[in-house]
């Protein structure tokens, strides 16, 4: 009479999508679905800085463990990593490039504390600390936004309107990361420059609709457990 399901990998595909993406004060839409790389931004050109979006998706790639096996046309990761991967290789920004390009010389991991994933990398003899992690975390840490091409004192009226972005995007079932650099001091967590959010869902299986009104038609209760 009762089925109790597992949700991620059961109900979903666990194949993280990166849909909505908030940078310069504007929401970017991100269309296509699961590991494929086809798919578009839609967003007001004029509000958006290209550089701004381009290095909030270079964050989340640096900062990053997953990668794509072109042979098996797979991820292996994080299927959370792997979807900010996707997102960037819809604007042809690829970790095969990035890791040539930024060299790794230390990584913070992500744990349950801390809340957030540290690298710092280097580019022509210059290092770069690079974060991604729980927005809110990553508020406390920043002292300063990217907004259009310019770095802002990051006072509370900017900070309330991204976790009440943060928050819109939450409710609507969405999966929130924030990403932050520093290119001074690097060698502590803090005085970060934020830049934005990505949120990403797992989609649900194209049957699990059709197979849950079954159930309640054969008169079985469905519960997710997760």
């Amino acid at each position: 009479t009762v089925i109790c399901a597992d949700k991620t990998g059961t109900l979903t595909k666990n194949e993280m999508t990166v849909k909505k993406i908030y940078v310069d004060n504007s929401t970017i839409e991100v269309s296509g679905s699961g590991y494929n790389k086809v798919g578009s931004f839609s967003y007001d050109k004029l509000s958006v800085n290209e550089h701004d979006l381009n290095l909030l998706l270079s964050i989340g790639v640096i900062c990053n463990n997953s990668s794509f096996d072109v042979n098996k046309n797979s991820m292996i990761g994080d299927p959370t990593e792997a979807s900010i991967l996707v997102s960037a290789s819809k604007v042809a920004i690829e970790k095969e490039d990035l890791d040539l390009l930024y060299r790794r010389i230390k990584e913070i991991p992500f744990d349950s504390k801390n809340k957030y994933m540290a690298t710092i990398n280097e580019k022509d003899n210059k290092k770069v600390l690079y974060v991604k992690g729980a927005p809110d975390i990553l508020l406390k840490i920043s002292s300063h936004i990217l907004i259009k091409g310019k770095k802002l004192k990051l006072d509370e009226k900017l900070r309330k309107s991204i976790l009440d972005k943060n928050h819109e995007f939450s409710s609507n079932a969405l999966r929130v990361l924030g990403f932050a650099y520093k290119d001074n001091n690097i060698d502590s967590v803090d005085n970060l420059t934020f830049v934005g959010l990505q949120g990403m869902i797992d989609p649900p299986r194209d049957t699990v609709k059709e197979d849950i009104q079954r159930c309640h038609s054969a008169g079985i209760n469905v519960k997710i457990v997760t």
